[in-house]
């Protein structure tokens, strides 16, 4: 759990509390019979329920749930189950209610295999969002359901574990950073599903890069946010971001897996892959697509792979990177960085701490362990809090940005001078 907001965990009368049981039994038989269970098959999500003067919604784009039952005139139960399984559990749900008259209703969200991970977020349009009042929210069960008051009308109140950034966001966004006239964007290829992966580059020439990605695991949007505010910062038309351009080109990919994105997908791929792990095996075309984009900085000569960060999120701000033993150029950047973005963060937040794991997951084949492996350079996994405030998210992007751009220039500029 990320929130208090979703801790607060009530006791139900004892029929209540059976019945509720009886159900969440159901629903795990009925998950493992219906393709959550170890299989290469792909749980597809449902379309909708109609319940005659409540409709449950599932028919749009980033969507998931997986069953959903009245079991009285104002009480709803829903489920949602991962693509396949074995999987590093991020509980996806996305769905619009309609009603033909306004009223509340109850809606239990059930989690027949997993836990509770994200604070629901509601929206009147799919594009603002606020996080659920935590007075329409109770944990039930250690987390295997939770219990949301809803009030709905003919209007669709939308549902979701987090703000939805669907594929039609980075078709519209990539296009409009294509619009600036030294940014370019390009198809990297297909994903497993058929679907355009977009990559987004600098077109005046330089000898050094760097590479940002997103979007590996579908969920994870603060993520997705934090990648936008970064880019955002390096990209204005202002004498930090125009001098560092100059020296150092930027290649950026926001959605590596936009078929995990579209069908509301927990954590992997169409091919049941989760993509931060398959980096060394290479078996899904998105991370070998990508692979094949990075060898271009193994030819001898120019340009060369300066820095590579991966956008993520987990239960908290952190960076996660390599020990200073496995990069061989630029050793000192990573120290150098957090710690000023650390002085920059904490004259707006006193007590903001960069917490920094080196060496996480080392073993493991993610991105920035390829990377280093084959670069030598700083591969950072960049990891926001699932319920980090949004305006902090903003800021501790955009002063990343800002000390990445003016360290790296320093050290161009040492080299210059040497």
């Amino acid at each position: 759990m990320a929130s208090a907001n979703t801790n607060k965990i009530q006791t139900h009368g004892p029929v209540t509390q059976r019945l509720l049981r009886v159900w969440l039994a159901i629903l795990l038989v009925a998950a493992t019979a219906t393709g959550t269970a170890a299989t290469p098959e792909i749980n597809q999500p449902l379309l909708s329920c109609d319940f005659g003067d409540v409709v449950i919604d599932v028919s749009f784009s980033s969507a998931r749930l997986n069953s959903c039952k009245q079991t009285d005139k104002r009480v709803f139960s829903v489920s949602t189950a991962p693509e396949n399984v074995p999987i590093n559990p991020s509980p996806w749900y996305a769905f619009k209610v309609y009603s033909e008259s306004t009223q509340n209703i109850t809606l239990y969200l059930h989690y027949p295999l997993y836990s509770h991970r994200y604070l629901p977020k509601i929206s009147n349009d799919g594009r603002t969002w606020q996080p659920i009042d935590q007075d329409n929210i109770e944990l039930l069960f250690d987390g295997k359901a939770v219990k949301l008051r809803l009030r709905v009308g003919p209007e669709a109140l939308w549902v979701a574990a987090q703000e939805i950034i669907d594929n039609e966001f980075y078709d519209n966004y990539t296009r409009e950073l294509a619009d600036l006239d030294f940014l370019e964007r390009q198809v990297l290829g297909l994903s497993a599903g058929g679907r355009p992966i977009y990559m987004v580059e600098t077109t005046t020439s330089a000898d050094r890069y760097i590479v940002l990605i997103g979007r590996q695991h579908p969920p994870e949007i603060s993520g997705a946010l934090g990648m936008k505010y970064f880019i955002e910062r390096i990209v204005r038309d202002e004498p930090l971001a125009n001098a560092f351009r100059e020296k150092y080109g930027v290649l950026m990919v926001p959605n590596m897996s936009p078929d995990g994105v579209e069908y509301g997908f927990w954590r992997h791929n169409m091919g049941g892959v989760d993509l931060n792990r398959d980096w060394g095996p290479f078996t899904q075309p998105e991370t070998q697509l990508m692979r094949d984009q990075l060898n271009r900085f193994l030819q001898p000569g120019i340009p060369q792979l300066s820095l590579f960060l991966d956008f993520h999120s987990t239960n908290r701000d952190v960076f996660y990177t390599q020990t200073r033993e496995m990069t061989q150029v630029m050793p000192d950047f990573t120290d150098l960085w957090l710690k000023q973005v650390q002085e920059r963060m904490r004259e707006s937040y006193p007590n903001y701490e960069v917490e920094v794991v080196p060496g996480y997951n080392a073993k493991s084949s993610v991105a920035k362990n390829w990377i280093s492996k084959v670069f030598g350079v700083p591969a950072i996994t960049f990891e926001y809090g699932d319920e980090t405030p949004r305006t902090t998210i903003n800021q501790l992007s955009v002063i990343s940005a800002e000390e990445m751009m003016k360290l790296l220039l320093s050290f161009e500029n040492q080299g210059a001078s040497e």
